[in-house]
């Protein structure tokens, strides 16, 4: 047994690794949150799981929360810190009757997990003391049962899952080293480094899908009822790709444990039988076609995620030459740019950022795609511009190192097919209607043995009128799960009413207006709607990208003037305090409280413009083909620091030594590492160890020397110097601070929490480097209040005007209230949420979707009609 050391972990790190935990000792209910709005809780699980016993489990609701603590100290102490955490949780949930979180559900079951050590003493030690306040808390809420995982516990759950431990380089311990050297030679497809990555990003992958899947409803409470048969004339007949006889060479392993699938296998099958083809097809490609509506996307989601678990059971052996499955869009593919393998290393290095962290270096996720260890399920090619469907498919056609399942409508890629070639030895399985009896069946798996009559009639009604209008309307996971998610007494009434519908769409589209509702909330979804396809053609939403829908030149001046304007009232403010009287700052010899209004207004004016033009220009489409902001974010950084220094150095010897020291200035924060950086820690010691690991020396030198030597050219070698080390300092923080964090966008929530909380960091560090040190030497030559105001007005300019220049969502807030005086009640990314806890947008990584393309299309044609 082992002691890890839990403390090098940040408390979103700790979060993390106690939800992978439960995934496992819980079992597939556990649905986990990431960094939105959860009511507090990590993860919840509901059904029956596999602990504490398989011969006595818990079965029901639950909740599972972490507890991090950032300074664990003596045993004693630690259990005083656990018990005021555990009776303050169970306050707010016996006080949760309204807000945000009102309808949370109340838990039968509570696990609490703690990075802190507790003493074992019986009768006296911490862990009893715990104890005996959840015993308390316990009979309060009502609970039937409640677990304590504490830092030994977890050790021990630690010691007996090896992938969760080795995917995090904190937890690698010499027996890991050993044990690995005593296994056997793993399958050609991935080495020990390659295998870590690969651990670490399926954790990440679970985490993100399963929490999406039950989001969307898919898993709970059933699945809709989902079969399929061969599509014929889309690929190789039955026999290629089963290759049953053997007549041409495997092109993919099969993967373990999964036996090969033969003719009969592929002839039809259920929703589980989609993980049997993708694995058991030595082909490697599976194509999933159907109708709009016909349960396409959900069918990927749960086969990745059912693939998943497959590969978490494994040992680590074996597991090592199973690919994690990864689903992305074809938002940002353009075929006659960029193979399909470049792209996919793309986007997994921009949606995993870890994948970039030091340990694994720059080409982490090009390599885990070149070796095989990744496999891509794919959506949206039906979306794709249908000039590129072609080169789309003759890509994916190639051979590749990579497993591929495709989900695309039937007839694009059908027309895709006859204008190419097929993709040989792909499995092609369609998607068919629900039969009426199976929609009943479903139906009534969902009501309670109360049921309304209306629903208890609509039932028999399918299951007796198998041809009528209803029926044939409700042979799609679309309108069923419509029909569960957003109907009522009137609409089920309705729907038994005779003549009241004489068409299928008639009663699809009641289904989707009922989605949809009334007055500013379908608005809001209408001018939505229109906006996504008018501005970029597409069915993904960005929210980074919602300045495009209001681009009026007029428009967009309003909103470079904010930070102008923002410039101007601060140089007014600060200017005559930095060279007036009290501050004594001096320019080129100027000094003086009306030179200084006049000239830091005009810094404000220009830093402001320049701030809001790269706000608007960095995520143009010339700079951003991804979703990914790094890019975007560098570019900014670079222009507005470059000018700064142009200023600040050319003021204070030359222009041309300005130029220059700008022109490297920018250059550094530009191309500076882009790797992840890791979290900071928190810990009394790591904590300062993991702020000297930002600093970066060899970009702080790259834009200190020129800044050094402007100023030696011009003031001497001992002024020189000084300017030289200081800005090396400043440049090394600032590249160190501007790098991407590894955390993880699981969802367009989280994305917008971690701009904002980037560009804060960003702006307040590079507002401190250079306030600091300007202000300390405007300290010694004038005195302490002289340095105290250089170090204010220096600080709040610079890192605002960063800041503001390298956070989209400050540009989104300022179009959302553009659109509200317009009359579109929009507040940003909380008014897209909204409308996805109500289940009309769905989410893709860190994009928005509409639940179904058609009641997007809906929408648009209302508002055209409109």
């Amino acid at each position: 047994m082992v002691d890890y050391d839990l403390t090098r972990l940040s408390t979103r790190e700790f979060e993390h690794l106690v939800q992978a935990l439960a995934l496992r000792i819980l079992g597939a209910k556990v649905e986990v949150f990431g960094d939105g709005r959860d009511g507090g809780r990590e993860a919840t699980f509901d059904g029956r799981t596999h602990y504490p016993e398989p011969d006595a489990p818990w079965e029901g609701y639950g909740v599972l929360q972490a507890k991090f603590h950032q300074r664990p100290r003596d045993p004693a102490a630690n259990a005083t810190w656990l018990c005021a955490e555990i009776n303050a949780e169970a306050k707010q949930w016996l006080n949760r009757r309204r807000g945000e979180f009102g309808n949370t559900r109340r838990p039968k079951y509570m696990i609490f997990a703690t990075n802190v050590v507790l003493s074992a003493v019986p009768g006296s030690g911490g862990i009893d003391k715990v104890k005996e306040t959840l015993r308390s808390v316990a009979s309060l809420m009502g609970l039937h049962d409640w677990a304590l995982w504490h830092y030994d516990q977890i050790c021990r759950f630690l010691d007996g899952h090896a992938d969760i431990r080795r995917a995090y380089a904190a937890f690698t311990t010499p027996g890991d080293v050993l044990a690995k050297l005593a296994e056997p030679p793993s399958p050609p497809l991935l080495n020990a480094g390659l295998a870590v990555a690969a651990d670490r990003l399926a954790i990440e992958v679970t985490s993100q899908w399963a929490a999406e899947a039950d989001h969307r409803r898919l898993r709970v409470p059933m699945p809709v009822p989902i079969r399929w048969h061969w599509a014929k004339g889309m690929t190789s007949t039955v026999g290629v790709v089963a290759n049953d006889p053997p007549r041409r060479r495997p092109l993919f392993p099969l993967l373990p444990g999964v036996s090969a699938i033969g003719p009969a296998g592929l002839w039809s099958g259920g929703l589980r039988d989609l993980f049997s083809v993708y694995a058991g097809v030595d082909g490697g490609r599976t194509v999933i076609l159907g109708d709009a509506g016909s349960g396409k996307s959900a069918a990927t989601i749960l086969t990745l995620i059912e693939a998943l678990a497959h590969r978490a059971g494994l040992a680590a052996q074996q597991r090592a030459a199973v690919p994690v499955p990864v689903l992305f869009t074809t938002s940002g593919w353009d075929p006659d740019d960029q193979r399909l393998g470049e792209w996919l290393a793309e986007r997994l290095a921009v949606d995993h950022p870890f994948l970039r962290a030091e340990q694994f270096g720059d080409s982490m996720a090009t390599q885990l795609v070149k070796s095989g260890g990744v496999a891509l399920f794919l959506d949206g090619f039906d979306e794709m511009d249908p000039r590129l469907r072609a080169a789309a498919l003759d890509d994916i056609r190639k051979p590749s190192t990579f497993r591929l399942v495709l989900a695309t409508r039937t007839r694009e890629f059908a027309d895709a097919v006859v204008t190419g070639e097929h993709v040989h030895a792909a499995a092609a399985l369609e998607l068919l209607p629900v039969p009426a009896a199976d929609a009943a069946d479903y139906l009534d798996g969902l009501n309670r043995d109360d049921a309304a009559p209306q629903w208890t009639q609509l039932t028999a009604h399918l299951r007796e009128h198998p041809d009528s209008v209803v029926a044939q309307a409700l042979d799609s996971p679309l309108t069923l799960t419509l029909l569960r998610d957003h109907t009522d007494a009137d609409l089920v009434r309705d729907l038994l009413t005779p003549g009241r519908f004489n068409v299928r769409e008639e009663v699809e589209n009641a289904l989707l207006d009922r989605s949809v509702g009334t007055g500013e909330h379908r608005a809001l979804l209408t001018f939505v709607a229109a906006r996504m396809l008018e501005q970029d053609n597409t069915r993904d939403l960005a929210w980074w990208q919602i300045h495009r829908w209001v681009k009026r030149w007029h428009e967009r001046a309003v909103r470079v003037s904010v930070p102008a304007v923002i410039g101007v009232v601060l140089g007014a403010v600060f200017g005559p305090m930095m060279f007036g009287p009290h501050g004594r700052y001096m320019v080129d010899g100027s000094t003086g409280a009306t030179f200084g209004l006049v000239y830091l207004s005009a810094i404000g004016l220009v830093f402001g413009l320049l701030t809001g033009l790269m706000s608007e220009l960095r995520h143009s489409r010339r700079f951003a083909k991804t979703s990914g902001n790094t890019a975007a974010f560098s570019l900014g950084a670079a222009v507005t620091t470059g000018v700064a220094t142009v200023i600040a150095v050319g003021n204070q010897t030359q222009w041309g030594l300005g130029v220059l020291a700008g022109l490297s200035a920018g250059v550094v924060i530009w191309r500076g590492p882009t790797g992840a950086a890791a979290p900071l820690r928190t810990g009394d010691r790591s904590r300062w160890r993991s702020l000297a690991s930002r600093f970066h020396p060899l970009s702080g030198l790259a834009g200190g020397l020129p800044i050094g030597l402007a100023y030696g050219f011009t003031d001497g070698p001992r002024q020189g110097i000084g300017a030289g080390l200081t800005m090396t300092f400043v440049f090394g923080v600032m590249v160190g601070f501007g790098r991407p964090s590894m955390q993880t966008a699981t969802d367009p929530y989280v994305a917008w929490v971690q701009d904002v909380k980037r560009a804060i960091t960003f702006g307040l560090t590079c507002g401190l480097a250079l306030g600091v040190p300007l202000g300390l030497k405007q300290g010694v030559v004038h005195g302490p209040l002289a340095g105290a105001i250089t170090f204010s007005a220096i600080t709040v300019m610079v890192g605002l005007s960063l800041g503001i220049g390298s956070c989209d969502a400050w540009r989104t807030t300022l179009v959302c209230l553009q659109l509200r005086l317009q009359g579109i009640r929009i507040r940003g990314v909380s008014s897209l949420e909204v409308e996805r806890d109500l289940r009309v947008l769905r989410t893709v990584g860190t994009l928005y979707q509409f639940k179904h393309p058609r009641l997007q299309d809906r929408l648009v044609d209302e508002r055209s009609a409109g």
